[in-house]
């Protein structure tokens, strides 16, 4: 009876005298040591932590590393840039002072000249026609001088340029000669330009007389250096420096330029603010231009160096302004493009500037009292009203953009783009230009005046051009490196460093989630082993005392 009812258990509990535990016998056998351990080996930890402990510990660990990747991503552009804007600050103490102060960066100034090839034809009433001569490439260097810290944030200082001659860069020599506008005798002309039109003006006859005194022509030939920084001798302005009409007996269109500055200029320094960073707050004391009317008088933008670091976007134009000119121009987005790895956005002139039927630019214009505003063709910026009865009006290379009745007046000019338009490559964070080729031409007016023998052969006012110049620069591998490390490198790194610890702290947490599984699972099946049919122990009549006396111990 004993026996059998043994053999009837399905489970009984029997007591491992080694180690004090209760394991289960299956069938009547005891399970082994090595099965017993195997099944607890989740009850506890080897370092004694419990497994909800090592669980919550883990948890933490992949919650802290998802924290810190989310952090770092979305803190990290505002703290670049408040440090942008602070180290980009004008200011002796900042890296940045040494640079704007003296630009490390290699300028170059290409000049173009126009040969008029067919003069006896041009006197003749033909149209002219020119041939394009150059470059002729010069080296800038610019240096900032008497720079004076004002009490507002705004610095005042003076820009000293320089120029060297690069014959290895030049097609052609400064010897070379060609037969150009004579600009003395065209702007003396253009200055009493009401009188001539009068046939029985005494200043025509005095001025005419004047020109054959001195056997003055039209066309002149010179060599290239005496038109750009030598200039040469001429007889005109030497009489109207006698009376006191001019202050220099030497022409050429460079002529003083070398070794001189443009004005004192105060700008912001972004000390107070970066929102007027770099901008142009006087020229020679003065925030208005008088040469032009209302709106156009002012002086508006930068000095075309920097710009408001995290301001630029496509639809932000790019304004400075050009002392030599009198007035700021305007650079409109065209393209995205890549300077040395680095990301920027083109601006260019566009024919917008030039586009006299536009109402912002109407004021550009010569306004009598009572009429309409009198303006230059399409394609031209007028000049002579910055510098006083002087005859020339800019465009840019070869008459780009210029109203048909402008270009279609000389022969041998080729408009292109790609050649001839002014444009700045400039990185959008920082503000700064990393490449830029600034195109600008100068021509002469010439009036038809009737009762003037040499200007008779014109039968209505033309522009000519006389020379144009190409400004290039490009940021140099050193600099590249540094921009591109704050700019692009950097978010890189730090977004590369967030995602990875967002990663990091996602694996730790699905592994954890994947332990309290498994140790689940491990749980539910040692206690499908452990479990008694206790109904089935209990519910035995007549148990014999013994049998449980040899299988329980208490």
């Amino acid at each position: 009876m004993k026996k059998s009812l043994k053999n009837e258990l399905i489970g009984v509990l029997c007591h491992t005298e080694e180690n004090g535990l209760f394991t289960m016998c299956s069938g009547g056998q005891r399970l082994s040591e090595q099965e017993v351990r195997s099944d607890q080996r989740y009850d506890s930890a080897p370092t004694g932590c419990s497994p909800l402990l090592r669980v919550i510990i883990s948890l933490c660990i992949g919650l802290l590393f998802c924290i810190l990747g989310v952090v770092s991503y979305t803190t990290f552009a505002p703290i670049l840039e408040q440090q942008v804007k602070a180290n980009l600050v004008i200011d002796p103490s900042n890296e940045v002072f040494e640079s704007w102060q003296e630009p490390p960066i290699t300028i170059n100034v290409k000049m173009y000249l126009f040969n008029y090839t067919n003069p006896e034809k041009i006197l003749a009433g033909l149209k002219p026609t020119v041939d394009e001569l150059g470059p002729f490439v010069y080296r800038e260097r610019r240096q900032k001088v008497n720079i004076t810290f004002n009490g507002n944030g705004t610095v005042s200082y003076r820009q000293i340029v320089s120029y060297d001659f690069l014959p290895h860069l030049s097609v052609g020599n400064l010897d070379d000669e060609l037969f150009t506008l004579n600009v003395p005798m065209i702007g003396s002309a253009y200055k009493n330009r009401k009188a001539l039109l009068n046939e029985e003006s005494m200043m025509a006859h005095t001025i005419e007389e004047l020109f054959e005194k001195h056997n003055q022509t039209f066309l002149i030939q010179r060599k290239v250096r005496e038109l750009l920084f030598e200039g040469y001798q001429d007889p005109l302005l030497r009489v109207a420096k006698e009376m006191g009409w001019s202050s220099s007996t030497r022409f050429g269109y460079q002529v003083n330029r070398n070794n001189s500055d443009d004005g004192i200029y105060t700008i912001y320094t972004g000390e107070e603010g970066m929102e007027n960073y770099g901008t142009v707050d006087s020229w020679d004391g003065k925030k208005r231009v008088l040469a032009f009317r209302r709106s156009c008088s002012f002086i508006n933008g930068t000095t075309g160096e920097m710009w408001p670091p995290y301001t630029l976007t496509r639809q932000t134009p790019l304004v400075f302004f050009v002392s030599p000119i009198c007035r700021s121009l305007r650079l409109d987005f065209l393209c995205n493009e890549t300077v040395k790895g680095i990301r920027a956005l083109r601006y260019h002139l566009s024919q917008r500037l030039f586009d006299y039927s536009i109402k912002e630019n109407q004021c550009f214009c010569t306004k009598k009292k009572g009429k309409d505003p009198e303006c230059f063709p399409n394609g031209l910026l007028d000049l002579n009203r910055c510098q006083p009865d002087a005859p020339i009006v800019a465009s840019l290379p070869h008459h780009l953009y210029a109203a048909s009745s402008v270009s279609e007046a000389v022969d041998g000019l080729s408009p292109d783009p790609e050649l001839h338009e002014f444009f700045m490559d400039v990185e959008p964070t920082m503000g700064i230009p990393l490449r830029v080729s600034a195109r600008l031409q100068l021509n002469v007016i010439v009036d038809a005046f009737k009762y003037f023998k040499q200007f008779q052969v014109f039968k209505k006012r033309v522009f000519l051009p006389t020379f144009w110049t190409e400004t290039t620069a490009m940021i140099n591998d050193d600099i590249a490196f540094k921009i591109r490390l704050v700019t692009e490198d950097l978010a890189n790194y730090v977004t590369f460093a967030a995602l990875a610890w967002v990663l990091i702290g996602l694996i730790v947490i699905i592994c954890t989630f994947g332990y309290v599984i498994a140790y689940t699972r491990r749980s539910v099946r040692l206690i499908q082993k452990i479990y008694v049919d206790y109904n089935s122990i209990w519910d035995i009549s007549n148990p014999d005392p013994s049998f449980l006396k040899d299988r329980l111990v208490f």
